[in-house]
């Protein structure tokens, strides 16, 4: 029999059609969800929209008292969330060497040389104790 959909659907009770649900690939249907507010349209912006708001961001800064501020109130104005606009500055500052962050190359040279670093603490440490086990040794040795 199944679960009524008055259950199913919660806090939706105007979508009763279990159509609705079915907008993909291969099934049927028209899906509202959209319209209802419960699944948002990903907007689509132009790079140069994209380098306009994050030329905005980085000439404003000091106009506001942190960069959240600054982005917050310059993606309310470009029409997108902050957080989106918050990762364009983000890949910008990376692009154009602004931020401490390495580089990937860099990341992975850096990665290379720790364990290289790693590896040759662990063979001094080898010799040191070998050292001191023979030193050892000698000294625990009879004389003739």
């Amino acid at each position: 029999m199944g679960i009524p959909d008055s259950v199913a659907f919660g806090s939706f009770p105007q979508l009763t059609n279990r159509a609705v649900f079915m907008n993909r690939p291969g099934f049927a249907g028209d899906s509202r969800l959209c319209e209802l507010g419960v699944i948002r349209k990903s907007k689509q912006y132009s790079p140069e929209t994209r380098e306009r708001a994050v030329r905005m961001v980085l000439e404003r800064r000091r106009h506001y008292p942190s960069q959240w501020a600054a982005i917050r109130s310059i993606a309310e104005k470009i029409g997108c969330t902050a957080e989106t606009l918050r990762l364009w500055v983000r890949r910008a500052e990376g692009h154009q060497g602004s931020t401490n962050a390495a580089s990937t190359d860099e990341q992975a040279r850096i990665k290379d040389l720790e364990r290289e670093n790693r590896e040759l603490r662990r063979g001094s440490e080898i010799l040191r104790l070998a050292s001191a086990y023979f030193a050892q040794a000698e000294l625990d040795r009879q004389p003739k």
